[in-house]
């Protein structure tokens, strides 16, 4: 749950998130990559990427979006 890992945390520290690497990277489309990375910074994470490896099935388009989810 994001959102109570960061009231857990209080906001003491920067926080990794919550980009999930197999459902979300490997998985998504470029546009879903794009909004949850939207949303994780609407929810307060400090820097947007996958919560651990990336997959190498992983499509580039996905990992672009990622990139630029601000554009």
């Amino acid at each position: 749950d994001p959102e109570a890992y960061l009231k857990g945390v209080c906001r003491r520290c920067v926080t990794l998130g919550c980009i999930n690497p197999v459902q979300e990277l490997m998985g998504g489309t470029p546009e879903s990559v794009r909004a949850k990375a939207l949303e994780s910074a609407e929810m307060g994470f400090g820097l947007i990427g996958p919560e651990c490896g990336v997959p190498p099935q992983t499509r580039n388009a996905n990992i672009e979006a990622l990139a630029h989810y601000r554009d």
